[in-house]
């Protein structure tokens, strides 16, 4: 974990997710969710599970987490 500062917070703890966990993930992809994320995404915000969430994480997952 690592801080960083913001203009209208201050200060902030920021993490790095290296993968979804096992039991979330699509095809044994750490980085695609599966119907399972879905459903607690939307039960824990009671709203729709955006479509981004269930894309790919970001192509550069795993670039500069040395710091981290």
């Amino acid at each position: 974990m690592q801080t960083t500062v913001t203009r209208s917070v201050g200060e902030i703890e920021v993490y790095a997710v290296r993968g979804l966990l096992p039991e979330l993930q699509a095809d044994g992809q750490a980085v695609v969710a599966n119907a399972e994320f879905t459903a607690r995404y939307e039960a824990r915000f009671a709203s729709p599970c955006p479509a981004a969430a269930q894309e790919a994480l970001g192509v550069e997952l795993g670039q500069g987490l040395d710091e981290f």
